[in-house]
């Protein structure tokens, strides 16, 4: 396991949105972390990745299924 990554700090993800609010919270608190910049790096690829169907997801619960 990468040195950069705690598990700790993922244990509160129970759904995609708390996925992509995780990344996107890794991505703003490192910038400008010269020690935390791989991670910020990773997290700015994932957010890019997740914008796809970020919008879609955060309106999920107020659809009507009927």
């Amino acid at each position: 396991m990468p040195s950069d990554f705690k598990q700790d700090e993922f244990r509160g993800i129970l759904s995609p949105l708390d996925e992509i609010e995780c990344w996107q919270e890794n991505e703003r608190e490192n910038i400008g972390s010269s020690q935390n910049e791989s991670l910020r790096k990773k997290a700015e690829l994932i957010n890019k990745a997740f914008s796809k169907i970020a919008g879609p997801l955060q309106d999920l619960d107020i659809l009507d299924l009927g």
